[in-house]
């Protein structure tokens, strides 16, 4: 995608005023979302249950080397996606940063997706469906992103079977 370097345009974590000014937002939304969580003193997470979303399994998370990368922190709508989708403009290079660390945007998971060509991955997890559309539906509204026809039929169908339950 021309233009387009995740690193260079929407930066890093950030650290979180929430955590001790030390915690990052990967902390924050680990703390968010996993269960019996243990932090250290500079509030950097250590460990915790995570029952991912995506999958419906149960793991338990440990900080360190060979560990700390079996639980992701996703942004549900991509952030290749929000650049594609409005993020790319000159205008909006101030919000790209904010986007990256936005907790509304993110998710902690595991790492083992199956990601599908459909216009909008979804989850194995079929109970998370509505909520995972909605929560998408919510970011693309909340910072003004675009949605392919393909994308938003899919949307609007998925949750309309959601309200019809």
């Amino acid at each position: 995608m021309p233009g387009y370097s995740r690193d260079s345009q929407f930066g890093d974590w950030q650290r979180s005023s929430s955590l001790c000014g030390y915690g990052t937002t990967r902390d924050y939304v680990l703390k968010r979302d996993m269960t019996n969580v243990v932090m250290n003193r500079y509030c950097k997470m250590q460990s915790g249950d995570l029952q991912d979303p995506y999958t419906s399994e149960s793991m338990y998370f440990v900080k360190g080397e060979k560990t700390s990368m079996l639980v992701q922190i996703d942004h549900v709508v991509a952030v290749q996606d929000a650049w594609a989708s409005g993020l790319w403009r000159s205008s909006r290079a101030g919000e790209r940063v904010s986007y990256y660390n936005d907790p509304d945007v993110l998710q902690a998971a595991g790492v083992d997706w199956d990601v599908s060509s459909s216009p909008v991955w979804l989850p194995d997890n079929t109970a998370w469906h509505c909520d995972y559309m909605a929560k998408r539906a919510y970011i693309k509204h909340k910072y003004r992103l675009t949605m392919s026809s393909a994308e938003k039929t899919q949307t609007v169908n998925l949750l309309t079977q959601c309200a019809a339950r």
